[in-house]
């Protein structure tokens, strides 16, 4: 190939005249490997192109275009899900990702959202294809309840809101139903995804947890005479545990629903304003009533939705009484719900020795053994209501003190 090299020796630069290539293409392979060397004594030979130099330069020049391309909002993250979060502002419902970041809004028809408990938004993880399920309960001015479903994009995938109507020994009850002050909960039956919620009456008591397909569906409903505030899955997965208060016990009461037969209402005395007509059949498998305590019959503390936790082996229930600091009794329980101990919180003590607790000290016998032993009321469908004492002496020493 007829390429020249500039003065300076070997390393200097090399070029070539346009009209000695077209010349050189011109001849045949075979002879252009017997030509002589050129008359400045530079050997024809093809050009070596400076790859080792060529190939980092390119590798820049891509990273720096890449670089200057926009992300679109679209874009799934690369680690972890795409949203993390959901906020409301207004009317909207805002998908925020990992960066903290609005990649979405979902404009509602309504003036202001308000959130539907203290855990109302389902995040999914990206499914195979990048997708996500992301799940919100949100209640409107209109005092309606409403469950919403969007993709990793925002899209609405569906809405469903309860329009049941439901009659009651002492009258009917509908919509609308709210969920302020509720619970939503994601779970796994037999590898199948399900969504619990909770919703409520908006002025009075009947409420229900509702059991529903990952489309939305309503599957299985839970009828019970009182709100529902929280709810918690067992460690086995095969028990929902439901907590609110019992209208007909006037007490803190704890459900517990089998994963797999969810539907049913509350045991209550045939007859009673309370005892639901037009529920779906079936019972839970165990409903627990917590009596309330002397101290809170004597001063008139309020009850309020038991807070579950599941430690070491054991499902904790922390029934509380009154406005913070609130007045706890802490129950134990086995896996199986048989009763191992109950405790009475400090501030419960430290309340019952103040001038608005004096009263108590005059109770009769039956209110000392309770205040004592915390007995439980228990109902399944074997052996109806029963009374279960804690096999396990109270805690000494240090007691559990309130959150």
């Amino acid at each position: 190939m007829p390429v020249h090299r500039l003065p300076g020796g070997r390393g200097s630069s090399v070029f070539a005249c346009a009209a000695e290539i077209d010349r050189w293409l011109a001849i045949p392979r075979d002879e252009s490997a017997s030509r002589p060397a050129a008359a400045d004594g530079s050997l024809h030979r093809p050009f070596a192109f400076p790859f080792n130099i060529v190939i980092p330069l390119a590798l820049v020049a891509i990273v720096a275009i890449v670089a200057l391309v926009p992300i679109s909002r679209d874009a799934p993250a690369s680690s972890g899900a795409t949203i993390r979060r959901l906020s409301l502002s207004d009317g909207d419902i805002n998908g925020i990702d990992y960066r903290g970041q609005i990649r979405w809004t979902y404009h509602a028809a309504t003036s202001r959202l308000l959130p539907g408990g203290a855990r109302w938004t389902f995040i999914g993880e990206p499914d195979a294809t990048g997708d996500q399920l992301v799940v919100a309960s949100v209640d409107t001015p209109d005092d309606v309840g409403a469950l919403f479903a969007f993709d990793g994009r925002g899209h609405l995938r569906w809405r469903t809101v309860l329009r049941d109507r439901l009659r009651f020994g002492s009258g009917e009850y509908g919509p609308p139903w709210v969920g302020g002050g509720g619970d939503l909960l994601s779970f796994q039956t037999q590898g199948r995804r399900r969504f619990a919620w909770t919703v409520h009456h908006i002025t009075w008591w009947p409420s229900l947890v509702l059991v529903l397909d990952p489309q939305g569906r309503i599957l299985d409903r839970f009828v019970n005479a009182g709100w529902i505030g929280r709810l918690l899955l067992s460690r086995d997965g095969r028990l929902l545990l439901a907590s609110g208060v019992s209208n007909s016990a006037r007490a803190p009461m704890v459900a517990v629903l089998d994963i797999a037969h969810p539907s049913g209402a509350s045991p209550e005395e045939d007859g009673s304003p309370y005892a639901c007509v037009t529920c779906p059949a079936g019972r839970p498998a165990r409903y627990l009533v917590f009596t309330p305590s002397p101290l809170s019959r004597t001063i008139g503390l309020q009850p309020v939705a038991p807070i579950l936790a599941h430690p070491d082996n054991r499902v904790e229930v922390r029934v509380q009484e009154g406005a913070s600091p609130a007045v706890e009794t802490i129950y134990e329980f086995s896996p199986g719900f048989d009763l191992l101990r109950a405790s009475r919180s400090d501030i419960y003590w430290n309340l019952r020795g103040r001038p608005e607790g004096k009263a108590v000290l005059s109770h009769t016998i039956r209110d000392r053994r309770e205040e004592e032993q915390q007995s439980v009321r228990v109902w399944d469908a074997r052996h109806g209501w029963t009374l279960q004492h804690p096999i396990e002496p109270p805690a000494t020493g240090a007691a559990k003190k309130a959150q």
